[in-house]
């Protein structure tokens, strides 16, 4: 597993020296091909070694859900700080259009390599892992970075496509995919048994009401995995959706300060990098909270920083400590007579 992992971060270094311009480490690292960019093949072969290392990390611990949750999340950073660098050295070539539709701009059929890539690695997650929240947060992450980088609406437009086709793919393949969106879209039909956590939930939401049951009141230890999976639902009987209001905001003002931080940064791979970890905490924040309260169908994911459990907590800091070394960095006034580099990404 230590060769593995090695061999992670061995290739995101590769992207981000690709970015500071360092031809030794990149001719070690990438491969040339006549029909295929040399940054895709980069993305294939870290979403090879990444997805290895998920694996040889599930079979070797077995302390429960919260170890594996930690190496999506460390995933997450990893892939976060890959994606930042892949894109600083792509984004001119991504953000060529070959034709126009409806005054969408048309990448050519080459640049579609990556988002391929990407969406196929999330399709294996849905296959092997049966982890529908990790595969969607994987796919909304490079798509919204690849939106940020290249400023193309068209890859909004193709994301939302595939995102479209493979939920449809999972829904007519899998069983378990099926299960869950018909407990999403019947959620009483499946009370007494695989619907029994969202129902147990939303009754605990209803008591909540508006201004909550107050401090220890209510009955959330009748909702299963309170502490963890659906800690928003003890939350909001509790403290109610005046309460719960106010955790969100907390929760856009983090996310706020990292896209903040992403403007004030004056390098496009520290724009990206911000950019990506506000997504990803943005991204498990709509999951989870959606999933609870039946707003999609319910994935399994931990809420950010309230969920039981030190493996993803830590890894979620971990995100928020980098967002304040990129912005600590963005906000030293420049030495004498230094030009800033690029202060956007088009």
């Amino acid at each position: 597993m230590f060769g593995v992992s090695h061999f992670c971060w061995v290739e995101t270094r590769a992207g981000w020296a690709a970015f500071r311009g360092d031809r030794q480490v990149r001719a070690a690292s990438f491969t040339s091909s006549p029909c295929v960019s040399e940054g895709t093949l980069l993305l294939v072969r870290t979403a090879i070694f990444s997805w290895c290392f998920f694996i040889l990390a599930q079979s070797a611990f077995h302390e429960g859900p919260g170890c594996l949750r930690f190496f999506t999340v460390w995933n997450f950073i990893v892939l976060t700080v890959f994606f930042a660098g892949y894109l600083v050295t792509t984004r001119e070539s991504l953000a060529l259009v070959r034709r126009k539709v409806a005054g969408i701009g048309i990448p050519r059929g080459r640049d579609l390599g990556p988002i391929l890539v990407v969406w196929l690695a999330c399709m294996a997650v849905l296959a092997f892992q049966r982890d529908l929240g990790t595969a969607l947060m994987f796919f909304g992450l490079f798509v919204s970075l690849l939106y940020v980088a290249t400023q193309r609406r068209s890859w909004i437009i193709i994301g939302g496509v595939l995102a479209v086709i493979g939920v449809g793919f999972g829904y007519l393949a899998f069983g378990y995919v099926r299960l869950r969106f018909d407990v999403w879209l019947d959620t009483w039909s499946y009370a007494n048994d695989q619907g029994y956590q969202l129902a147990q939930s939303l009754f605990g939401l209803a008591n909540g009401g508006m201004f909550g049951a107050g401090w220890g009141q209510g009955y959330p230890d009748f909702v299963p995995f309170a502490k963890t999976d659906f800690i928003t639902a003890g939350l909001g009987e509790e403290l109610g959706v005046t309460g719960l209001m106010a955790i969100f905001v907390v929760y856009a003002v983090i996310i706020e300060r990292g896209l903040r931080t992403a403007i004030a940064c004056r390098d496009p791979f520290g724009k990206l990098l911000a950019v990506g970890f506000a997504t990803v905490i943005g991204l498990q924040l709509f999951v989870v909270v959606g999933g609870v309260t039946r707003l999609i169908p319910l994935t399994g994911l931990t809420t950010p920083f309230l969920s039981y459990g030190g493996s993803a907590l830590i890894a979620n800091w971990m995100m928020i400590a980098l967002l304040i070394r990129i912005s600590d960095r963005a906000r030293r006034p420049l030495p004498t007579g230094t030009v800033a580099a690029g202060r956007g990404l088009a």
